[in-house]
């Protein structure tokens, strides 16, 4: 579990070390709201860090507002 603050309203969400490849699922938890968003639409690896794009595929995305979460991630081990 990781903390982050968010300090734009975004859907992509930068996650800390190399996870793109291993990444299974991802929840976002907004620290004051308890507002939770589900699923990976893309993952992908720029300048050294991985973007995961929140949401579920083949539906509309949400920007989520700037604030405080929790970020959950399932993933494998290399």
């Amino acid at each position: 579990m990781f903390e982050l603050n968010l300090s734009t309203k975004t859907n992509v969400i930068e996650v800390p070390g190399d996870f793109a490849s291993v990444i299974l699922q991802a929840r976002l938890i907004h620290k004051s709201t308890n507002s939770i968003t589900e699923g990976i639409i893309e993952k992908e690896v720029v300048n050294g860090t991985t973007e995961i794009t929140l949401g579920t595929a083949g539906s509309l995305t949400v920007m989520h507002p700037a604030g405080a979460y929790y970020l959950i991630l399932e993933y494998v081990k290399k």
